[in-house]
């Protein structure tokens, strides 16, 4: 048993409110559609730990997703589904926890990673 699967999983309720207010880093979709979509793989480089299968990681390594991107998400490899879509989300992770709770910030940096555009505005 690796130390983060006897650590108690850490959650935050202010982290997981706000991800819902944001777009889909996938789509760019927002609404009532879009649900938290936690990162279950282990990198050890970006300092995400294995977490154990059926329990997942703490609240600061999810994403927006709209909800029929997080059932893709789990319906295949995780890795696979993220190269697919061409996104590190360990790396919009950090990011968002670097804006967070600027919402408005946080919009904008995802949807400029969706069409970069909007990196202008």
């Amino acid at each position: 048993m690796t130390l983060a699967q006897c650590r108690p999983r850490i959650l935050d309720k202010d982290w997981t409110s706000w991800v819902h207010e944001l777009p889909c880093v996938v789509t760019g979709r927002i609404g009532e559609g879009v649900q938290q979509a936690h990162i279950r793989y282990v990198d050890h480089e970006a300092d995400k730990p294995l977490t154990g299968m059926g329990r997942k990681p703490d609240d600061r390594y999810s994403l927006p997703l709209w909800w029929e991107q997080h059932q893709r998400q789990h319906s295949m490899n995780e890795r696979e589904f993220w190269e697919r879509e061409g996104k590190n989300p360990l790396l919009i992770c950090a990011r968002l926890q670097e804006l967070f709770p600027d919402t408005h910030a946080a919009t904008i940096f995802i949807l400029a990673q969706i069409d970069p555009k909007w990196r202008r505005r």
